[in-house]
């Protein structure tokens, strides 16, 4: 959590670190939202594989130092399913 700037809404190509609590979490890369407002995230060790998901958790956003991030608006992907939680991040 001591990594990287923080931002406070997400942006494309963004960092989004989830918490669950208890030390456990997990990491992944903004890629947009879904018309539900969920997040979509590009992460590995989800559903163990790499792909998008969409997720609801409360999130922090990051990212690197000296990068400028996106002014554009999360474009909307239609992924919808169900949301991702901690047990399918494991």
């Amino acid at each position: 959590m001591t990594w990287g700037k923080r931002i406070s809404k997400p942006v494309y190509g963004c960092i989004a670190v989830l918490s669950y609590g208890g030390g456990h979490g997990h990491v992944a890369f903004v890629v947009g939202m879904n018309a539900r407002g969920n997040i979509i995230l590009l992460g590995g060790n989800q559903h163990d594989q790499v792909n998008l998901s969409p997720f609801k958790a409360k999130m922090t956003y990051v990212y690197p130092r000296g990068y400028t991030p996106s002014k554009e608006p999360l474009q909307v992907l239609p992924i919808n399913g169900r949301t991702t939680s901690y047990r399918e991040t494991r």
